[in-house]
């Protein structure tokens, strides 16, 4: 979290954020009070936080404070006893994105919340998420990705700048691939891309991630007497 709180002391014009969980508590709170620096500032500051994922934060003081300083604190697929003739309450936003200034962007697994602070008589102890930080034409795909979440829960249009695409490419430039899924994409989009890029793979294959539940399809047994299968065959 403390490149991400150095990247917003740095925002110049825009910072973007959408989280699941947002829970006050250690670097959490240190990151929030950047938002708050940077608003005050003149930084154009959104952030989108899941209704449920988020409960306890919406409830903090943090909420009222980012608001007061001029922050659009914006709570998605809210809960609420008349959305359930409207909306499915499992559908949740599970986003975890961060662009700033459309320059810098970051993602992956980590939610807005310190380990430290979070879930303590669980027992589950501290668990670790692995956020990357992105520079260069992938950032404007992550902002487009905030930006379309950000008009389904309030209806304002906002579009990223345009990246600025070199034909040079640096040499310790990585390839990245931004494939987002939820209602409105095609089904089983990134197990399709991930299968794709497995089967295209010519040195090594690593994955990380805390859940890995292999499902062993089996076919179903024949009905056919086995005088017909092996007829059949």
């Amino acid at each position: 979290m403390l490149s991400v709180i150095n990247d917003i002391e740095q925002a110049k014009q825009s910072i973007r954020m959408v989280f699941y969980i947002w829970y006050p508590g250690g670097l959490a709170d240190s990151v929030a009070s950047a938002l708050i620096q940077a608003a005050k500032r003149g930084v154009d500051v959104k952030v989108l936080l899941d209704s449920a994922g988020s409960h306890t934060f919406f409830k903090s003081h943090w909420a009222k404070m980012m608001r007061d300083a001029g922050i659009e604190l914006v709570e998605g697929l809210e809960v609420s006893p008349w959305r359930i003739f409207l909306r499915r309450l499992d559908l949740r936003q599970h986003r975890k994105i961060i662009v700033i200034d459309d320059d810098v962007a970051y993602t992956g697994s980590m939610n807005m919340v310190d380990p430290a602070y979070f879930k303590q008589d669980s027992g589950v102890g501290q668990w670790i998420d692995i956020m990357i930080r992105i520079e260069g034409p992938t950032v404007n795909v992550l902002s487009a990705i905030h930006c379309w979440d950000w008009e389904v829960e309030t209806g304002d249009r906002q579009l990223p700048a345009q990246p600025e695409c070199s034909v040079e490419i640096p040499i310790d430039s990585k390839p990245v691939q931004v494939v987002p899924s939820g209602p409105g994409m095609p089904d089983h989009l990134i197990s399709q891309v991930l299968t794709l890029a497995m089967h295209q793979a010519e040195e090594s294959v690593r994955i990380t991630t805390p859940y890995f539940v292999p499902v062993l399809i089996c076919s179903k047994r024949s009905k056919r007497r086995p005088s017909e299968a092996s007829t059949l065959n």
